[in-house]
């Protein structure tokens, strides 16, 4: 999985991958075409996140 993001979580049904958004589609699309893809879910991270990411360095 670490050749398409970084794996947040995963369990035997899902995994999470954050993907860096220049490879949203990309990503996507070797996803859908490699492997048996029942189901997917896009999300931008909110940006309170990322801010608190920034002050919590």
């Amino acid at each position: 999985m670490k050749k398409y993001g970084e794996v947040v979580e995963h369990s035997d049904a899902a995994i999470k991958l954050k993907v860096k958004r220049d490879r949203v589609i990309p990503v996507c699309k070797a996803l859908l075409d490699e492997l048996p893809v029942s189901d997917i879910d896009i999300e931008e991270v909110p940006i309170e996140d990322i801010i608190r990411q920034i002050f919590a360095r």
